[in-house]
């Protein structure tokens, strides 16, 4: 037992003196942090063009026309003589009730009309007689003369009246043969052949127009009241305001492929719900867009005008502002060399427009002179407080095709040392066209 307290007391020694180098080694880097290095950025100016503002809505195709084909005629239905969900023409048969009864009626009205023109005939005859008879004194009385004039009447109103009633008796004929009211799409057979259908009550298809369609979709106030002030703008210049060009994609287009004109504006707007209706057409010559699709729709909100664009990707967020980062040169502050300039980077905070191909409108905050940088790095805003904001300016990537290899004549990265270059200037017109 005795021999382990000299060893308890070595191995005690050697802990204190472990525990004494690594609090000395602690204080001496407390207080010295690493350098914080210089991050490189990539910088463009922003692009100037002409653009148009814009809104985006959602709303519904419908039709131009809908028909509800109903029974003209009360009897049985012989025949459906379509294919159900088929294109159909403007007078294509559709249905056939059965006929014969019908028939039997104009047969009936068409003998009443032959019945009549012979009364007719027989009625001039004995009026013309009697026109005679009168020129003879005594022969026949004028009491008699205006018998026969108005037997005559009487038998030519029945002839007429017998003539309408074969005429409707040929319309309702007619109905027996159930045509297409329109062009466009029938649906599918609610009453097949077989049944009983009744006059102006039996529902037996429908057609739906398909080209062109029609989009109703409904504004907001402020959308409303910005278009009432493009207008006005319009007039105040001297131009009628143009026909609204609208454009317009599907659950599946990527953007807005297809192109029509607004056709309507309901005239007053919603109390409920704050909204105004309009109504767009488009030509569907393919029949791609049948009703009902939802679809989402792009409104010009403003006349064409210069903007600032930007890429999306060199905005940042916090919490409700958006900014960027923009370089300024300053003097490097050398004695040895006044002219000297560094590149330091500077939080704006701007204010941000429509999204125009992939570019940001930038309405206020930036200048077309301003380079901003269009990598942003998460570090930027702690070299903004840790570094004075210093930055090195990369050159522009080399322009060439994905996947293939760098360009060799490529400029290296600018050091801090050198003079500051300028931003390169405005994005492609590959890139401002996207």
């Amino acid at each position: 037992m005795p021999s382990e307290t000299p060893m308890k007391q070595l191995v005690a020694l050697t802990l204190l003196f472990v525990v004494c180098i690594s609090m000395t080694g602690c204080r001496r880097g407390a207080g010295k942090a690493p350098p914080f290095p210089t991050p490189h950025v990539q910088v463009a100016t922003p692009v100037t063009r002409e653009i148009t503002d814009f809104e985006e809505f959602t709303g519904r195709t419908t039709a131009k026309d809908s028909v509800n084909v109903i029974a003209r005629a009360t009897g049985y239905l012989v025949s459906a003589d379509f294919k159900e969900g088929a294109i159909v023409k403007k007078g294509d048969l559709l249905f056939v009730i059965e006929p014969k009864p019908y028939q039997k009626l104009v047969d009936q009205a068409a003998a009443a009309v032959k019945q009549f023109e012979a009364q007719v005939a027989g009625a001039k005859a004995d009026n013309a007689r009697s026109l005679e008879l009168i020129k003879t004194p005594g022969a026949i009385s004028k009491q008699d003369v205006d018998r026969y004039e108005t037997a005559l009447e009487q038998a030519t109103a029945n002839l007429e009246s017998a003539k309408a009633a074969l005429v409707m008796a040929e319309i309702n004929l007619g109905y027996c043969w159930t045509k297409a009211k329109i062009d466009g799409k029938v649906g599918n057979y609610l009453v097949t052949p077989g049944n009983v259908v009744t006059r102006d009550q039996t529902l037996l298809t429908t057609v739906v127009s398909q080209n062109p369609i029609y989009v109703d979709f409904d504004i907001d106030q402020r959308t409303f009241l910005r278009l009432q002030e493009r207008d006005g703008k319009a007039k105040l210049a001297g131009s009628i305001p143009p026909e609204v060009t609208v454009t317009l994609g599907l659950t599946t287009d990527e953007g807005f492929p297809h192109e029509g004109t607004v056709n309507f504006t309901d005239n007053h707007v919603d109390p409920l719900t704050g909204t105004l209706r309009k109504r767009a057409q488009f030509p569907n010559p393919d029949l791609k867009m049948t009703p009902g699709l939802f679809a989402r729709i792009r409104l010009p909100i403003s006349l064409p005008h210069q903007a600032l664009l930007i890429p999306e990707n060199a905005l940042g967020t916090e919490q409700e502002r958006r900014f960027v980062y923009v370089v300024n040169s300053k003097s490097a502050g050398d004695k040895k060399d006044p002219a000297k300039k560094i590149d330091v980077v500077e939080q704006r905070v701007v204010k941000v427009g429509s999204l125009q191909g992939g570019l940001r409108v930038i309405e206020e905050g930036l200048t077309s002179n301003d380079r901003v940088v269009i990598n942003p790095l998460p570090t930027l805003q702690m070299t903004i407080q840790q570094n004075k904001g210093q930055v090195v300016i990369d050159a522009p990537p080399p322009s060439s095709k994905e996947g293939s290899e760098p360009s060799k004549d490529a400029k290296p990265p600018v050091r801090p040392d050198q003079p500051a270059k300028p931003a390169r200037s405005a994005m492609s017109e590959k890139e401002a066209a996207q």
